[in-house]
Parts: structure tokens; sequence; C-alpha cells
């Protein structure tokens, strides 16, 4: 069975937008939609401010946890060294 809904100018070109290829259904688009939220899975806007506990992490913060697992810690010297040099 085939119905008619009528939206809004402003959804219709949301829809567009949110269209993997131009020639995808709206029932296809809208189908997806409502199977992602009937399965529970988050989006990144849903999941954005729920933890708020996480610590917040400046990006030198994030260079030297990255450089801790990638370093021996001979590596670690050597560019402590460097730093200390080109200060």
């Amino acid at each position: 069975m085939v119905t008619t809904i009528q939206i809004d100018e402003k959804t219709k070109m949301m829809l567009d937008k949110l269209k993997v290829h131009y020639r995808q259904s709206y029932n296809e688009l809208i189908m997806k939609m409502a199977e992602s939220k009937i399965e529970k899975k988050p989006t990144a806007g849903d999941l954005f401010g729920k933890f708020p506990e996480l610590k917040k992490w400046s990006t030198q913060e994030l260079k030297d946890e990255m450089r801790k697992g990638w370093l021996s810690d001979s590596d670690r010297e050597r560019e402590g060294e460097w730093e200390k040099k080109n200060r």
C-alpha cells in the first residue's frame, strides 16, 4: 500500500541532504532512520555531553599520550634532550 504524507519544504531539503544517492527513495531513507532509532544505534549527537566525567584533553596532552605508546624509553630520553635544547 502506498500513501502520501505532507512535509514542509525545509524538511524535504533536509531529507535530500541525508540521501546516500540522489535516486534513493524517501521511503528507504525514512526506513533506515527509523530502524536505527528502534535498534538503539546511538549517533554522535545522541552521545554528545552524556559523559561529563570524561577528561577533556588538550592537543598537547593527546600528543603526549600517543607518544607514550609509540616511543621506547630511549626515544623519549632523546626527545626530552632535544626539547631542552630547543626551548
